[in-house]
């Protein structure tokens, strides 16, 4: 297995209790190193575009380089998903999916309900192609994040008051069939201002009865102590 989608690396990652790295590709030689890398401790890996930063900066030659990188995944000896961070409309996930994509994400909005019927469109329309979706419920704040959105003054408030639901993150994956949830259990895009405070009692719940593998946005600044 090589290129493959998230449903090929994440259920056997689920079962067997280990994590999955997923990382943005900023160009051909960071590529390079994390697929040498992956390589070397005998890892899937997850490499992601990221639409945002795409977006607003340009920062990576996409149309250029998609090519190549799926060909390096491709002849890779370990599985390697290509994916779509923070997916925004129906119009840019249908170009990313064209573009040969395995595996993206829609970002979730505050409105449960407009959340899970844009998720779940997607989800049918990437199914047909054998592409993945990982849907969101619950904010992944944070300094700058992805989103661009400002830093946060009282940054641990905000990351609490953004918890996942359990009950909303139950519905929503019933009702959309997305192949895996980002989470909010106290992680932050970029790096913190305070000390990280991570809701282990959350994950225990969302992992025992959510079907789906999660999914945890925003590790940076995180050590093994968290």
């Amino acid at each position: 297995m090589s290129l493959c989608n998230l449903n090929q690396v994440l259920y056997k990652a689920q079962k067997e209790k280990y994590g999955v790295l997923a990382t943005v590709l900023f160009n051909f030689d960071f590529t390079e190193a994390v697929l040498s890398a992956a390589e070397e401790k005998r890892s899937p890996v997850i490499l992601m575009i990221s639409e945002p930063l795409q977006r607003k900066y340009s920062y990576f030659n996409f149309k250029r380089l998609i090519g190549p990188i799926r060909d390096m995944a491709k002849e890779s000896s370990v599985p390697v998903v290509l994916h779509l961070d923070h997916g925004q409309n129906y119009k840019s996930i249908l170009k990313y999916i064209d573009s040969g994509l395995t595996s993206i994400m829609i970002s979730g909005s505050d409105d449960l309900e407009k959340n899970i019927k844009k998720a779940k469109e997607i989800t049918q329309i990437a199914h047909k192609y054998g592409v993945t979706v990982e849907g969101e419920v619950g904010a992944i704040e944070g300094k700058g994040g992805l989103e661009g959105k400002a830093e946060l003054e009282s940054e641990q408030e905000d990351i609490e008051k953004s918890y996942t639901s359990l009950e909303e993150a139950k519905k929503f994956v019933k009702n959309t069939g997305v192949d895996s949830l980002a989470v909010s259990i106290g992680t932050s895009h970029g790096f913190f201002k305070f000390k990280p405070k991570i809701n282990f009692t959350l994950i225990s719940k969302l992992t025992q009865e959510i079907e789906v593998p999660l999914v945890i946005h925003g590790e940076t600044g995180l050590s093994i102590n968290e």
